[in-house]
């Protein structure tokens, strides 16, 4: 014969980030009903478990002194809805009404049972001399506790921490493993999966640090599978001022600042806009020009950039007043660079020649030549890098 049961919910505590010793103490504590203990030391993680207590009755509200089993199935919803898991507890001991169990410590309800939705307990009991079980009516919602709550969806910790971070995640697992991990399932609009800010003027928006002394590593790394996908995108969103939408560089001396691959044998590196380098550095073009020289009166060039001074002059060269020559002004020393020049020709017999001029390190004396070795009017480009 089924005897009917009276079961009030004294707490409910979730386990999720609170510190080893912290505990929920309304009114006099319910022994715990459970041998052994999966609570954390303070060098212990804490587990996805959370106690939960509570208070049974007879029928004729006389707490229950016995061993009882005790049925738990997690729901989405207070009605309806799906299960989110269930777990059923035995050899639960009861005190004078009071019983205290650990649930989800060995995630019983699901690895994703707790991600910041609420949810709702059916709870059902059956003591040794029952037959049948007897079920709480209704279900019972569980609260968590206020340490709990900043891991809600939406939520900040806001507070000062002077010299450490104020959020600090840790795995010391010798395997491949990760320190924090963003997703967003977002198949439309912008969803970043991350996203660092920094108000300091001198703070870094994300900053990625890879220590190890060996090994292929990565300060920061960026994947995308879409195909209109960005790996890594910097946008330097000032309108003045030296910005940088994303910025590498290297201290080893064989190492690069920024390196560029495509392992599909496609483009490694596409810029839509001017590309700039140090006027000492090697490797980029520093300035380009398209220009007619023609001797006297050589007109502007067609056209020319210039990644140093912003400027290529062309003139004529006034000691050499002849066809085929011009003077090209680049605003910065050329000493030490390398260039390089050709003729604007369908011919292909024409040749051209630059030297830097001895009356200024800015500028390249260039003449055109046809194929007997005569000066030549005509359109020549030349490269500086």
């Amino acid at each position: 014969m089924s005897k009917k049961r009276t079961f009030f919910l004294l707490s409910v505590m979730l386990m999720l980030t609170l510190a080893a010793g912290m505990s929920l103490a309304q009114g006099p504590q319910p022994p715990v009903g459970q041998s052994g203990s999966d609570a954390a030391s303070p060098q212990a993680s804490v587990s996805s478990g959370f106690t939960y207590q509570g208070w049974l009755t007879d029928g004729s509200g006389s707490p229950i002194d016995d061993t009882c089993s005790l049925d738990f199935t997690m729901w989405e919803a207070e009605n309806g809805g799906s299960v989110v898991g269930h777990q059923l507890v035995t050899g639960v001991e009861v005190s004078d009404g009071y019983l205290a169990v650990l649930l989800n410590s060995g995630d019983e309800f699901g690895e994703d049972a707790f991600t910041g939705e609420a949810r709702w307990l059916k709870i059902g009991v059956k003591c040794s001399a029952d037959a049948d079980w007897s079920f709480l009516s209704g279900r019972q919602l569980l609260s968590a506790t206020p340490y709990a709550l900043s891991l809600r969806p939406g939520a900040r910790i806001v507070g000062e921490q002077a010299g450490s971070p104020i959020l600090h995640v840790q795995n010391d697992s010798a395997d491949s493993s990760t320190g924090i991990r963003g997703y967003t399932s977002a198949t439309t609009g912008f969803s970043p999966g991350v996203t660092g800010q920094s108000a300091s003027t001198d703070g870094r928006g994300l900053l990625g640090l890879a220590t190890a002394s060996t090994g292929t590593t990565y300060g920061v790394y960026g994947q995308s599978a879409s195909t209109d996908g960005r790996g890594v995108l910097g946008d330097a969103t000032a309108t003045s001022g030296t910005t940088t939408g994303v910025y590498g560089q290297s201290r080893s001396a064989d190492g690069y600042g920024g390196y560029f691959g495509n392992i599909a044998g496609g483009t490694a590196l596409y810029a839509a806009g001017d590309v700039a380098q140090d006027a000492g550095a090697a490797g980029l073009v520093k300035a380009a020009v398209y220009v007619e020289c023609k001797g006297v009166a050589s007109p502007p060039p067609h056209r020319f950039f210039n990644t140093v001074s912003g400027n290529v002059t062309s003139h004529d060269v006034g000691y050499l007043p002849v066809s085929g020559t011009c003077v090209l002004d680049f605003g910065f020393d050329l000493s030490a660079r390398f260039w390089i020049a050709m003729a604007y020709s369908n011919s292909g017999a024409t040749t051209v020649s630059c030297t830097l001029n001895s009356l200024s390190n800015y500028q390249l004396v260039c003449t055109r030549r046809d194929k007997d070795g005569n000066y030549e009017t005509g359109d020549i480009m030349v490269l500086v890098y």
